[in-house]
């Protein structure tokens, strides 16, 4: 080969070479270009993720210790609500609470609690505000309407107080029975979380949004070309983002084009578990590859030198080299400022363990192959130990207070170590340092080793002193009468239940039930004041308290009603002999505030097992009514309960609903008796009487149910019954031509009652048609005995309507001439029990002639009732008597049988008058 071509070969090989180097150098660097720009949109993606990740555990510890707050807050009011009895002590505990997680929180803007009606009755904060509703923030309506027991973050809101936006985080209150009670708020001020999100650096053009579950923007951070911050109240929504959430994915990346700014980005978001809130972090793929397209000219450039210079190739690799190393920095960087995010988390955790010592909140680590334990100054200072080397199980058990020192080692060894479960436990401690007393609670779990035997436990202790003595206080509240220290209904209930098991498993014993009443106990309060009322309670209770024995129970259920249960008697002269004592002790001379008086009581008495009712209530009830009987009979004394009166008062009970059944189901029926004229013989009217159509025993008089209900307010419904049945009743009679007075017998419940007059009104105005002239009312005497001003005004009342009223059983009452007078009725009915016996008792036929006399001389007409015979009918005429009403004029019928008795009376009974005249 000759030297040219050997040349030529060479510089061939050269061109070949230089070519292959070119290419390979050119593949090299485009490989490189590839590879830097994969590296970048790598560092941006972790760039951005590192950011959420961090976002996210900066905004989960402030929300769960928000929450932490709030739950706080919440079980404190839910314990407190027992405490009904003592408002005063509820809330000095609330605000204690409040108090501690104030200062845990000082961030916050402020603390409210709201009713179940969203008004704010306690507010922490600003103090502009004192009393102000919530019922219109949308939050209130979410925690009332969703039953869940749930964190509840609002959107920003502006402040009532300051003008700033606030995020509201809330909780519900829920009572016991699931209803709901009100709301507990915190208000985080909008700034405040903004400054925590601008502390994450994004670069030139990113943003940090938060978004809630909704995706609705409730805060958004973003960065300029220049990296200056604003805030965006932009709400747009990537297309990816909404698929990547609608698929459930709690955390993930992607890349979006912003056709707005032409500027690709890649987005990380998370979702923060406490809230359901969305932290998005963007960082601008397009300025992250600004110095990327720089070193690509670059490059660019140095290949096109290196095209003419081979030795550039060198000089590119190296510059490179240099750029990324450059791109290390800026990542080393990055995670220096990550580094200062975690720091300041673990800032925040503190923070956390502060608000565990201020909730006086110890911890420790027990190590159980020595027995030693290493524990936290906090709880140092709950033991009382903060002086003295005390930190082995034994010396842990030296401080058990002594009752409860057995059962702990048990609970302990027993339990705890013995089947593995973890310690939770309320115990007593007597602290070396003072020598007091604390209740504690101790909470461990167990850390076993790879052979499964426990090597250590891990826990904390809680200074449960003053929520034990609360709940001490509240036992107290809920057996013991405030007053008078004395049993209450509750705790005498328990204790009758084990007496009356006691007495069934012995079957010798007898258990009194004593209900005691004072004597004339309103007099007191009415003259010397409810003060001394009480302090008289108090008295009576002590000296109840000095004549029973250790096993006997004193209670009171209220006002001054008292209970005494003797157990362990043996006969009814034991019974008798400590009722008297009882009796005895009440009623000798109290002295009180200067003031000397006595009281007497009135007992009632059941006896068990003679009273075989084993419920407690029902011996009560039993025992009250054999009170009731004492106080009928003048006070001062006692009264057994009698199982056969009590059986009848039962069975006057059952005919009281039967009776209220036959008014509803129409079983009454309305009989009518005529009246007529001594003179001239024509009938003057009828007397409407009641008649109850049993649906099993017939027609029954109104003997047999009216006596039981005249004292209750079945006397209303019924009374009213009549009322409109004779209304409509005489409608029909004038229909038919025949027009006669209707007398209807009025209940004294029913005239006594102050709307009388209105309700008898009302019951005219539903018949327009009838003349109430055609309506006469009876009324008793000894009804209107009882208050004679009072019944004057509602007749006159009455009248003014048109209707006439008469006095009925006329001699059975006071009868005198002044009394008579003065009642506004038009007709007096003599009463048959005189009436009957007049013919052959010269007395009874005088006393007629004297109340015919007496009402006609305050111009009173007479109606006699009774009249058997004719020879009574005369009798009656001779002594001036008006009307009669009787056997022997007419029996009480139907109305339907009154057309007939009117036709045969014209014909015949008219005639029998005329030769009784004769």
């Amino acid at each position: 080969m000759t030297p040219s071509e050997n040349s030529s070969v060479i510089f061939r090989s050269l061109v070949a070479g230089l070519v292959l180097l070119n290419v390979l150098v050119v593949s090299v660097v485009l490989l490189g270009i590839k590879q830097l720009y994969d590296q970048n949109i790598r560092e941006a993606e972790s760039r951005s993720q590192n950011l959420a990740l961090a976002l996210d555990l900066s905004l989960s510890s402030e929300i769960e210790k928000i929450d932490l707050s709030l739950k706080t807050v919440v079980g404190e009011l839910k314990r407190s609500r027992l405490d009904r009895g003592d408002a005063e002590n509820h809330w000095r505990r609330v605000s204690v609470v409040l108090e501690q997680q104030k200062s845990l929180l000082p961030e916050v803007e402020g603390w409210s609690i709201a009713d179940a009606d969203g008004n704010v009755f306690l507010h922490y904060g600003d103090t502009r505000l004192q009393r102000f509703s919530v019922a219109d923030r949308d939050y209130f309506t979410d925690l009332r309407n969703d039953s869940a027991d749930r964190l509840l973050i609002s959107r920003p809101l502006l402040s009532r107080a300051t003008g700033e936006f606030v995020l509201v985080f809330g909780r519900r209150i829920t009572l016991p029975n699931e209803k709901f009670a009100g709301i507990v708020l915190i208000a985080l001020p909008m700034s405040y979380v903004n400054r925590a999100i601008c502390n994450f650096d994004v670069g030139q053009r990113g943003t940090i949004a938060l978004r809630d579950r909704n995706l609705a923007v409730m805060t958004q951070i973003n960065t300029d070309q220049r990296g200056d911050v604003t805030l965006s109240g932009g709400d747009d929504l990537s297309i990816t983002l909404l698929r990547r959430m609608s698929a459930g994915n709690s955390r993930a990346t992607y890349t979006t084009d912003n056709a707005g700014d032409a500027v690709e980005r890649v987005s990380s978001y998370r979702k923060l578990t406490p809230g359901d809130l969305y932290a998005i972090v963007t960082v601008s793929i397009t300025d992250q590859l600004r110095e990327w397209k720089s070193i690509v000219w670059r490059f660019l450039g140095i290949l096109g030198v290196f095209l003419v210079i081979a030795n550039g190739s060198a000089w590119v690799l190296y510059r490179l080299w240099q750029r990324q190393g450059r791109s290390t920095g800026l990542l080393k960087e990055s995670n220096e400022r990550l580094e200062t995010s975690l720091r300041q988390l673990r800032e925040r955790d503190n923070a956390l363990v502060s608000a565990q010592e201020a909730g006086r909140l110890g911890t420790y680590v027990l190590d159980l192959d020595n027995g030693h334990w290493i524990s936290s100054d906090m709880l140092d200072v709950i033991f009382g130990i903060e002086t003295l080397p005390l930190h082995s199980i034994q010396d842990w058990q030296d401080l058990l207070h002594e009752d409860d020192r057995a059962s702990m080692t048990h609970y302990f060894y027993g339990e705890v170590i013995g089947k593995r479960v973890d310690f939770d436990r309320e115990y007593r401690i007597v602290r070396p340092s003072d020598g007091r007393t604390v209740w504690v609670r101790g909470l461990g779990k167990l850390e076993f080793a790879e052979d499964g035997h426990p090597t250590r436990m891990l826990g904390t202790i809680q200074d449960v002193t003053a929520l034990k003595l609360a709940q001490q206080d509240l036992e107290r509240m809920a057996y013991y009468d405030v007053l008078t220290g004395l049993a209450n209904r509750v705790l005498l209930s328990d204790r009758m239940h084990q007496a009356i098991s006691r007495c069934k498993r012995r079957n010798d014993e007898l258990i009194a039930i004593c209900h005691l009443d004072l004597d004339g106990f309103k007099s007191v309060n009415d003259r010397w004041g409810h003060d001394v009322g009480d302090s008289l309670l108090a008295r009576v209770a002590e000296r109840f308290k000095e004549a029973v024995r250790g096993n006997d129970t004193v209670a009171r259920l209220g006002g001054d009603e008292f209970v005494v249960v003797f157990c362990d008697l043996k006969n009814i002269a034991g019974v008798e002999n400590a009722v008297t004592r009882l009796m005895d002790c009440a009623s000798r001379p109290y002295e009180i505030n200067g003031i000397e008086m006595t009281s007497t009581v009135s007992v009632g008495i059941t006896i068990y097992p003679l009273d075989a009712e084993d419920e407690p209530d029902a011996l009560i009830r039993h025992a009250d009514q054999a009170m009731y009987e004492a106080k009928r009979n003048g006070g001062n004394r006692s009264h057994f309960f009698d199982p056969e009166s009590d059986k009848l008062l039962k069975e006057r009970q059952g005919i009281h609903r039967q009776i209220a059944d036959a008014l509803r189901n129409n079983e009454f029926r309305l009989f009518y008796q005529p009246k007529v004229d001594l003179q001239t013989g024509s009938v003057t009217g009828v007397e409407a009487l009641l008649r109850w159509q049993h649906p099993k025993r017939g027609l029954l008089p109104p003997g047999e149910f009216l006596p039981i209900i005249e004292s209750t307010e079945l006397t209303l419904p019924i009374g009213e019954w009549v009322l409109r049945e004779a209304l409509r009743q005489s409608r029909i009679w004038i229909s038919t031509g025949i027009n006669l007075v209707i007398s209807v017998n009025v209940f004294a419940l029913h005239l006594q009652r102050p709307d009388f007059p209105d309700r008898l009104r009302n019951i005219l105005g539903e018949f327009p048609d009838i003349a109430p002239e055609t309506i006469e009312l009876e009324i008793l005497e000894t009804t209107a005995l009882g208050d004679l001003a009072e019944i004057n005004k509602k007749i006159e009342r009455c009248t003014e309507q048109g209707v006439q009223f008469s006095l009925d059983d006329f001699g059975t009452g006071y009868s005198s001439l002044t009394y008579l007078r003065s009642l506004p009725v038009v007709t007096v009915k003599i009463d048959r029990s005189f009436v009957g016996d007049m013919l052959i008792l010269p007395k009874d036929q005088a006393l007629v002639e004297g109340l015919i006399a007496m009402a006609h001389s305050v111009q009173r007409s007479v109606v006699a009732e009774g009249v058997e015979t004719i020879d009574h009918a005369n009798a009656l005429l001779q002594c001036g008597c008006d009307q009669a009403q009787g056997f022997g004029i007419g029996h009480p019928m139907p109305p339907d049988a009154i057309p007939d008795w009117l036709a045969t009376w014209q014909t015949q009974g008219q005639f029998n008058l005329q030769q009784r005249d004769a």
